[in-house]
């Protein structure tokens, strides 16, 4: 029943992106990236706000709460308000720019060892990536069966 059901939202999906795309067309990078720069800018925000907000930062945020109480938690939900404020500032200023990365945008103002610099550390966190990602996709997967015999290793955290 579940598969049946995801086959048919994936094919729903497809449908809506085959009739949505009939009507344009796709000739540059930018076409591609960034819908050809013609995003209004409550669209633009909500794209990269969703780009942000991982499944880490759901899981994560969530059990932050359940853990430290609903008071911490603003810690997390803040970051909403004031990225839509700063998006909204920025938005028009990286338009203007026609960059495809924020290293590309500061080399524009700073220069090229600043952009070395940025892309440098925009790469740092890549290899943490999976460590980080696969015991909370583990630990949602056994939450979500709940099996009482399940063997967790030593260093596994006890939420």
């Amino acid at each position: 029943m579940h598969v049946t059901i995801l086959v048919l939202y994936l094919l729903f999906m497809v449908g809506i992106g085959l009739w949505f795309s009939r009507s344009k067309v796709m000739s540059t990078g930018d076409d591609y990236v960034f819908a050809g720069r013609d995003l209004p800018r409550p669209v633009m925000i909500g794209t990269l706000l969703a780009t942000w907000v991982g499944s880490g930062t759901i899981i994560g945020g969530a059990s932050f709460a359940y853990k430290y109480g609903p008071l911490a938690s603003i810690f997390f939900l803040a970051g909403t308000p004031v990225g839509i404020v700063v998006l909204y500032v920025v938005a028009k200023r990286v338009r203007r720019h026609s960059t495809y990365t924020v290293p590309e945008l500061l080399e524009q103002r700073y220069g090229l060892a600043v952009r070395v610099i940025a892309a440098a550390i925009t790469l740092l966190p890549i290899p943490a990536s999976p460590p980080i990602s696969s015991p909370v996709a583990a630990t949602f997967s056994a939450s979500s069966r709940r099996c009482p015999h399940r063997a967790e290793p030593s260093w596994w955290p006890s939420w």
